[in-house]
Parts: C-alpha cells; sequence; structure tokens
C-alpha cells in the first residue's frame, strides 16, 4: 500500500538500519532483512525476497528467535510455494508451525466475536501447510498418499486444541492429556473431518485404515451460511 516515494524512503532507511547495525546484534540484523524481504515480496519480487529472507533466517538462528522464525520461516514457504517447490515450502511451513508449538503457551489471547486472536493470526499458518500437504497427496501414490492427508488433518487438529485450550481459559486444561485419535474409533465406524479454506471444502473420510478425500469448491463465506441456514432450519 505504500506510495512510490514511501517504498523508496523505506528501502533506503532499512538499507542504513543494516549498515550502522554492522553484524554487532545478530537479531536486529534478522529483523532489518525481515522488513526487507517483505518489503520485496510484497512487490513480487520473489527470488530478492528469498535471498533476503535466507539471510535473516541465519542470522535469527545464531539467537534462536522463536518469534522471528516462525515469521521468517512462513515466508520462506509462502516464496518457495510460489516457486512451486512443495517439498521445501512444506518443510519450510512445518518449521514455522514447530516455532509456533514452542512459544505458545506465551503467545497473549484476547477474544473478539468469539474468535480468539491466536486462531485469527496464526491460523493461516497451519492452514498453509495443510494446503501444501493436500495438493501434494493429489499427486503421490499409496502408502505416502494417506501418510500426508493424515498428516494434514493432524496439522488442523492443532488449531483445534489450541482454541479449546484457550476456551477452556488455559492452556494446561488440555496440557499432556491422551487425547484419543480419530484412527482409534470401533471398526466400521466413518469419520467426517472437514478443513475449510477461504475458496473451498476439504473432506476427509476415514474407515478404519483407509483415508478418502473429498474436494468442493465454495468460499468460506457461502459454506458458513449454509451451515447457519441449516442448522436454524434444525
Amino acid at each position: 500500500s505504500l506510495d512510490t516515494a514511501s517504498l523508496k524512503l523505506a528501502y533506503e532507511s532499512l538499507e542504513q538500519a543494516k549498515q550502522l547495525n554492522n553484524a554487532k546484534n545478530p537479531r536486529l540484523i534478522a529483523e532489518i532483512l525481515d522488513e526487507q524481504a517483505q518489503l520485496y515480496e510484497e512487490q513480487h519480487r520473489t527470488d530478492e525476497a528469498l535471498y533476503l529472507n535466507t539471510q535473516a533466517l541465519q542470522a535469527a538462528r545464531t539467537v534462536q528467535a522463536d518469534d522471528l522464525l516462525l515469521n521468517l520461516e512462513w515466508r520462506q514457504g509462502r516464496i518457495l510455494k510460489t516457486k512451486k517447490q512443495l517439498p521445501e515450502a512444506i518443510a519450510a511451513y512445518e518449521r514455522a508451525v514447530a516455532h509456533i508449538e514452542t512459544i505458545r503457551q506465551d503467545i497473549p489471547v484476547e477474544y473478539h466475536d468469539g474468535r480468539s486472536s491466536f486462531r485469527e493470526t496464526l491460523e493461516p499458518v497451519y492452514l498453509g501447510l495443510a494446503d501444501l500437504l493436500l495438493q501434494q497427496a493429489n499427486s503421490a501414490s499409496d502408502p505416502q498418499k494417506g501418510q500426508l492427508l493424515r498428516h494434514a488433518r493432524d496439522t488442523v487438529e492443532l488449531i483445534k486444541q489450541s482454541e479449546l485450550a484457550d476456551f477452556l481459559g488455559g492452556r494446561c486444561a488440555v496440557s499432556g492429556a491422551n487425547l484419543a485419535r480419530v484412527d482409534k474409533i470401533g471398526s466400521g465406524t466413518a469419520v467426517i473431518y472437514p478443513i475449510i479454506f477461504p475458496d473451498r471444502l476439504e473432506i476427509l473420510v476415514g474407515i478404519d485404515s483407509d483415508l478418502a478425500h473429498y474436494s468442493k469448491t465454495i468460499t468460506s463465506d457461502n459454506l458458513e451460511g449454509l451451515v447457519l441456514n441449516f442448522a436454524h432450519s434444525l
């Protein structure tokens, strides 16, 4: 959203900040490179953004800055996805999710209109990983396809567990709980697991050890309207 003059000033200011820091503070240089990478990403200059983001990752890893690393790995995944490098993008998204889980208990949570700030802010990271896993599953053969589908389901389940913990008023309420996995449900029972994306609905159907995958194009807003209308009709 920056105009030409503001964009030029942003580039120059960040470059000057990088020179003044002179590699004395790894975290600060990681923050500067993070901002530079964001500017290039927003201008769709993916190669420059990827180069700067990789440098930022190297700096952030020296000080194990999980809060920075989750954002940097998330961007790394987005850029690699744009470049059609799915395995590398999945690995970056997995690292981003791991960093979130590391600092999960330190993230303050607020509620707005019944939705937690954690889900509003960080759900796209989990959904981004699930989306890539489903894409790769479409072109995979058994048994890898089943593994990818289960990985996608378990990734979305992490969001639900976090939401439940926030709803109960304390993350310790579900911490360490031995939650029953859907794989352990009685023989012959079908488990229908929906994953809602902005532009489509993905449905995973598990019966015993088999897991099927179905997709339907529909916006999340339209889907929500259909669900609410159905609930009211009941």
